[in-house]
């Protein structure tokens, strides 16, 4: 370093707090939340195919692993995955694998399970039901 450089002192003065006015600060602060109360911040990730395709195949080897029983998070899952075909597939494979139903996970998923399927006249079992 020459000896022509020097460090120069800063033209922004400052001075410390005292521990008083810290304590009356944290106290303003603190007023100030408290009338804000009651206060709710939630975050909220958009559900997006990708996104519901992602966490499906994530959650498909825990599913499918002997003994599992779905928790309230599963069951928002499966839910969730019925806007996305691809997240619904995987997902519903997960489930059959553990043992479950098609109607019992279609229940589960709040889908119509289709029971009764409208006969056509063409049909054997038609002619008995017209009778």
């Amino acid at each position: 370093m020459s000896v022509e450089t020097t460090y120069q002192t800063s033209r922004i003065k400052r001075h410390r707090s005292t521990k008083a006015e810290v304590e009356a600060r944290r106290e303003a602060l603190l007023d100030i939340v408290d009338a804000g109360r009651p206060m709710t911040v939630k975050f909220r990730v958009l559900s997006t195919p990708e996104l519901l395709h992602a966490v499906a195949k994530r959650a498909a080897p825990r599913i499918g692993s002997y003994g599992w029983r779905p928790t309230h998070e599963d069951i928002a899952q499966l839910r969730d995955s019925t806007g996305n075909a691809a997240a619904y597939r995987a997902t519903i494979r997960a489930w059959r694998k553990a043992g479950f139903r098609v109607r019992a996970i279609k229940k589960l998923a709040g889908r119509p399970a289709h029971e009764f399927r409208a006969q056509s006249a063409e049909a054997p079992d038609a002619a008995c039901i017209q009778n």
